[in-house]
């Protein structure tokens, strides 16, 4: 139902976009409490109360995000591997699910450990950077959802067109799909004199 309503491009970027339209908002409301905090320290319920809300927020929207990656964006990825031969389709598994993925989580890490290392070991002097590189890679997400739509939507229209003229081979036997009968004509052609009714080649492959 989700395919038919939005598209792929629909169901592909609903992930992304929405860990951008939730999780920046929560990083920076991160970054604005722990701000706050170092200004104006509280004490007692004054202080846990922020913090309890952006806890439960954050494991909402981790909850929903992992929701939507295996629910939504998962599907439509491997969707585009079945419209690819069997070498690109293993070829492409590996690069994406091998090389991609673990390379992503690497750069992830080390990206943290970097940040620590230049704030001295606090996680909260280093939230404005990972808020910027957080939007920066769903930006890259989402153009690269974009992309693969449309490459993927002219695969799909090509591998239409493909199996209408296979059908039509099929049926009609080798070379008799390029011809029809041109059926604009406001009278039926002559054939008083016993010839054949010429057929008139509509469109070729």
């Amino acid at each position: 139902v989700l395919f038919d309503r939005l598209g792929w491009r629909g169901v592909a970027g609903a992930t992304p976009n929405f860990m951008k339209l939730t999780g920046v908002p929560f990083l920076l409301g991160c970054t604005v409490y722990t701000l706050l905090r170092s200004s104006t320290p509280l004490n007692g319920l004054a202080s846990l109360a922020p913090l309890r809300i952006l806890v439960v927020t954050g494991a909402v929207l981790q909850v929903f995000s992992k929701g939507a990656k295996f629910s939504m964006f998962k599907p439509a990825e491997e969707m585009v591997y079945i419209g690819l031969d069997e070498d690109s389709r293993t070829k492409g598994k590996a690069a994406i699910d091998v090389v991609g993925a673990q390379t992503g989580k690497s750069a992830g890490s080390a990206l943290q450990q970097i940040l620590l290392l230049i704030s001295g070991g606090s996680m909260a002097g280093s939230l404005p950077i990972i808020a910027l590189a957080y939007f920066l890679i769903l930006q890259s997400w989402t153009g690269s959802v974009d992309k693969l739509a449309t490459l993927h939507n002219v695969h799909t229209s090509h591998q239409s067109v493909d199996e209408t003229f296979e059908t039509f081979e099929e049926e009609e036997g080798p070379g008799q799909a390029l011809k029809t009968v041109d059926i604009r004509s406001p009278s039926p052609p002559d054939s008083s004199d016993g010839s054949q009714p010429t057929l008139k080649p509509a469109f070729s492959h």
